[in-house]
This record gives structure tokens, sequence and C-alpha cells, in this order.
């Protein structure tokens, strides 16, 4: 069977609503893996209203910037995928920010060619260094090896640890 084609493009000024879409379909089951793994009483706390906060951090970072472009992956002119990402021209250090592909479209290297994407822009603008982060935890498994195809795969480990008060 045919992998879908897909095609990689530049922000466009409609292009939220689709964005905010994807990040609710494709971190649904993160949150609930997080939420999952510690006590529900530390999860509460912990990840209350995390899905909005993400949502509003979205919008904060609308619309792309030079320094800050978003770029989006499309079937048939459907957003089916996104990565954020910043430049800081003064440290030449990029960074992949914000990030999905919807779960209906995952397992198809569209993540891996958003990455990719990014980072030679990176490199057309002069960066030096790029970075991500991620969760090591079961559910951020398909992105760490999308990152690893890319050749971000020098890993600095951080455990978020929890106590219910």
């Amino acid at each position: 069977m045919n992998k879908p084609t897909f095609d990689i493009r530049s922000a466009k000024s409609a292009d939220l609503p689709a964005m905010h879409d994807v990040r609710e379909e494709a971190f649904a089951p993160i949150f609930a893996s997080f939420r999952a793994m510690i006590d529900p009483s530390s999860a509460q706390a912990i990840y209350e209203g995390a899905e909005n906060a993400q949502g509003d951090y979205l919008d904060s970072i609308w619309p792309p910037t030079a320094a800050r472009p978003i770029l989006f992956a499309t079937v048939a002119n459907d957003v089916i995928g996104f990565c954020a990402y910043a430049m800081d021209m003064a440290k030449k250090l990029g960074t992949i920010d914000l990030n999905a592909v919807h779960p209906s479209h995952a397992g198809q290297g569209i993540g891996t060619a958003l990455y990719q994407r990014a980072l030679d822009d990176m490199t057309a603008q002069g960066m030096q260094a790029a970075q991500v982060g991620t969760g090591g935890d079961p559910s951020h498994a398909p992105a760490r090896r999308a990152y690893a195809k890319v050749g971000l795969k020098n890993s600095i480990p951080s455990i978020l640890l929890c106590k219910a008060l």
C-alpha cells in the first residue's frame, strides 16, 4: 500500500484553527498518559488545565514571524501536522517548539519531514546548533524516533518528580 503524499508549506493566516485541532487530537493521549503515570491527586494539581494552557501557548506564538516560523504538513490542502520553531540569531541556536501530527497520519514520516525542513531553514539562516525538548515517557517514543531520524540524538535526561500534598 502506498503512503499518502503530503506537502509542506509555510503558515497561512487561516491555519490557526486547524493547528488547534491537530494539537488537541495529537496531545490527548499524551496528557492522558502523563496523568496515568502519577498518583491521581498529583495529576489533578499538575495537569489540571494543561490542554487549555497548551492552547494558550499556541495562540501566543501565532502569527509566525521570520525568527519564529511555523511549517504545515497538508494532504489535499487539509492541515495534518505542524512544526513551530524559533531561531535565536544572537546565539545562532534553533529550537524546535510545539509540533504535532494528527494521529490518523502518524507513522508516515510527516513529523520527520517537518523537522528536517525546519533544520534546513535553521541551517540556511546561519544557526550553528539545534535543540528540541521532548518527553522520555512511552507516549513520546514516536517523536523521539522522528527527532533521531533527523540527527537530534544527544540528550540530557530530565525527570519530573511528584508528590501529593
